[in-house]
């Protein structure tokens, strides 16, 4: 398996080898036709085992969204397996189009954030919404609108 049993992933890992052998095949096919290796697929679930708990739906909703919406390749991903537990809709698309709008002003080079998609909606706002002062309130409008959020100030604006 290569999980340290002395990691807090190991359960986890251990869970994940219990999964029928045909579901854990049509994961490991879905990885294989976005051009992973086996590698590539031992070595993230070495990082994260619970990715491999995550329906195959999911799984292939996350990589498609990093890889045509944001430019990265899907070894990107993998590399970042935790990436694939967060959620699509309320927290990787809105802050992705908060990222994507800093860009484009300038504010922020051009690159893969993992933090921003990581951190706790207070450290976003901080970090990234807040960051660009002459365009707060438009970042947080469209990140509520991403968010299908009734668009409104935010106790986390200052």
């Amino acid at each position: 398996m290569g999980v340290d049993p002395k990691k807090a992933n190991f359960v986890p890992a251990l869970y994940a080898t219990y999964l029928p052998k045909s579901m854990w095949d049509k994961k490991v096919e879905l990885f294989k036709r976005f051009g992973l290796t086996d590698d590539n697929i031992r070595e993230a679930f070495v990082k994260h085992s619970c990715f491999m708990l995550i329906s195959v739906q999911k799984i292939e909703a996350c990589i498609e969204f990093f890889v045509k919406e944001l430019g990265w390749k899907p070894v990107d991903v993998t590399n970042y397996p935790l990436l694939l537990s967060l959620d699509l809709e309320k927290r990787v698309v809105p802050r992705a189009a908060v990222l994507k709008i800093l860009m484009a002003n300038g504010v922020i080079k051009s690159g893969r954030y993992l933090f921003a998609y990581c951190v706790s909606e207070e450290m976003f706002f901080k970090n990234y919404v807040n960051r660009d002062k002459n365009h707060a309130r438009d970042l947080l409008k469209v990140y509520h609108e991403k968010r299908n959020l009734p668009v409104m100030d935010s106790k986390l604006m200052s």
